[in-house]
């Protein structure tokens, strides 16, 4: 008997853009599709002269997410562009060939339930000129999207 796996999964982050209901191939009212930020830290392997270990490099991870029905109803009223969210759901993966017999796949976070998150800031790392994370964030009231202040650590 094969034992079965626990496909669940939850990310919090920002909202990318509004999210948008898609059409389904009859023309019915199809999914709500969004993508969702995640920001993070990339682990560095390092330690210095004085053997502490350095902070990783900033990064963020983009999830593409996929809510049907009432859930996707939901996150049409209620969210839109730079929202904080909690999003749990379980993860699916499509496979296809293109016409050129080009294999392709994709990983989707299939929304089961979306939640504002909790808190009233989002810090949002701030870039140099140069497009890389400089190591200050941006302060944001995650309502209204001012920018409240800069710091050197992520708000907490």
């Amino acid at each position: 008997m094969a034992i079965s796996g626990i496909n669940d999964f939850t990310i919090s982050g920002n909202i990318v853009a509004n999210p948008e209901r898609k059409a389904t191939t009859g023309g019915e009212e199809g999914p709500v599709q969004f993508t969702v930020a995640v920001n993070g830290w990339k682990p560095k392997a390092k330690t210095d002269a004085n053997g502490v270990i350095t902070q990783g490099e900033q990064r963020t991870d983009y999830f593409q997410c996929i809510a049907w029905a009432g859930v996707g109803a939901n996150i049409l009223q209620r969210y839109s562009k730079g929202k904080a969210v909690v999003v749990q759901g379980r993860l699916r993966q499509d496979r296809w060939t293109t016409p050129d017999a080009q294999t392709r796949s994709r990983v989707e976070l299939v929304v089961e339930d979306i939640k504002p998150m909790s808190g009233r800031y989002v810090a949002k790392p701030r870039t140099g000129p140069d497009g890389q994370p400089d190591g200050t964030f941006d302060v944001i009231d995650s309502d209204s999207g001012t920018v409240l202040g800069t710091t050197a650590t992520p708000a907490s």
